[in-house]
């Protein structure tokens, strides 16, 4: 699978866990101040996008002048600005997003709601010490471990809903945000089904 991991400037997740995803990306994209924690890391992102506003000097020192995109437009976020070069110009088929969650709740509200307007362009995933979180549109299969946790919220509703392999299960049922959520359930295998009509879904595992 093609896939490229964007590093945002958000809360960087262990150094550990981030170095193991890498090893299976094809390329690295640090979204403006995100190249200041991978560089001081030692990390070497491919390309650094964005206005560039929160990139420091000594990372600015450090990076070639090909690898850096500078992007003013403020209509648009860095993230979005960084997910419409990596559409363009690469065509992934996953896009993995780390340091995309933060203290900041707007900040992190934003992000998703700027992932749900090209998650039909490409698989985006966002991940964090704590769980790993997608938006789907469409009827999918997940995979976990028995007994591990996951939530499944609409964005803003989804309908026609059925939930196999999973503790709590839905038959035909509506989730909608403000009214009913599909919080705290579990995989009774390794495997589940998230079938649904009509909607959009955000899919968040825990990790174990």
């Amino acid at each position: 699978m093609n896939k490229i991991t964007l590093f945002l400037n958000g809360l960087p997740q262990k150094k550990e866990i981030f170095a193991q995803s890498l090893k299976t990306s094809n390329l690295l994209i640090a979204v403006d101040g995100g190249a200041n924690w991978l560089l001081e890391n030692g990390f070497k992102p491919d390309f650094v996008v964005g206005d560039l506003d929160s990139l420091n000097e000594k990372a600015k020192k450090n990076l070639p002048n090909e690898k850096i995109v500078l992007l003013n437009d403020q209509n648009f976020t860095d993230f979005e600005k960084s997910l419409v070069f990596t559409l363009e110009k690469f065509s992934p088929e996953k896009i993995e997003v780390w340091a995309g969650t933060n203290g900041r709740i707007d900040h992190t509200l934003a992000n998703f709601s700027v992932a749900k307007r090209y998650h039909r362009k490409a698989k985006i995933i966002f991940y964090d010490d704590f769980s790993e979180t997608e938006i789907i549109s469409k009827s999918t299969k997940i995979y976990g471990e028995k007994g591990q946790q996951l939530s499944i919220l609409p964005f803003s509703q989804a309908t026609g809903i059925v939930l196999r392999g999973l503790k709590f299960p839905l038959k035909n049922e509506t989730l909608t945000l403000g009214l009913r959520e599909g919080s705290s359930n579990e995989f009774l295998g390794n495997e589940a089904e998230i079938n649904f009509e009509k909607g959009t879904l955000v899919v968040t595992k825990i990790k174990v």
